[in-house]
């Protein structure tokens, strides 16, 4: 219950200027869809352009419905606390639950075969251009993933992320996660991490890919 409560005051913490947006006396009703219309009119107004994108167009707004649907993953990893050294593989779903809420399942297996799951919760803020991606592995540890997402003009979005300190077994090292998500388009995306043990400087740990099925 402890662990719990810390990754729920993280959360709490990190979504603090999100929450500020909304203070006041509570008005309107539960949003539907995540982004706004006017929103979701750029996007649909970029994406109909018949020439490249200039400086003079309008940022495109991130849509967190980018992850709605089902994702084939390819993971080499070195040995870590975190997974063992081999070619993971698996397939992960997504769903929109409700207005910015979503969540997902890997379900994946490493090189010995060994099966394990990985449910997500993701979270995000339209106006801070805040996501929060929550990791619960079957393997027993919790990966909270909060930080800002940008795009270029070119409406390749990237995720940055750096967790807080977390151990993937009781007795073991305290780990620390940073990196990146990139979405390279909309059939493929990637997770490139770093991973720290013992406050040690971070060191390349790979990319695990995902591509739409």
């Amino acid at each position: 219950m402890r662990k719990i409560g810390a990754v729920l005051v993280t959360i709490v913490v990190f979504a603090a200027p999100a929450f500020a947006q909304h203070s006041g006396q509570p008005s309107g009703v539960p949003r539907q869809q995540c982004l706004s219309d006017a929103d979701v009119q750029v996007i649909a107004t970029l994406k109909a352009l018949k020439r490249p994108t200039s400086p003079d167009d309008p940022v495109p707004p991130f849509n967190p419905d980018y992850f709605v649907g089902a994702w084939t993953m390819e993971y080499d990893a070195p040995d870590t606390p975190l997974a063992p050294e081999g070619n993971h593989t698996g397939t992960l779903t997504f769903r929109h639950v409700d207005g910015c809420y979503y969540e997902g399942e890997l379900a994946a297996k490493d090189a010995k075969g060994v099966r394990y799951t990985t449910k997500i919760q993701m979270m995000y803020d339209p106006n801070g251009k805040y996501l929060t991606w929550v990791e619960t592995d079957s393997r027993g540890y919790t990966l909270l993933k909060p930080g800002t997402i940008g795009a270029d003009s070119g409406a390749y979005f990237t995720h940055y992320f750096e967790t807080q300190g977390f151990k993937a077994s009781k007795n073991g090292p305290e780990l620390h996660v940073k990196g990146s998500t990139f979405l390279a388009s909309p059939t493929n995306f990637r997770i490139r991490r770093a991973l720290s043990v013992n406050g040690e400087p971070y060191m390349n740990i790979g990319e695990m890919w995902f591509r739409k099925q």
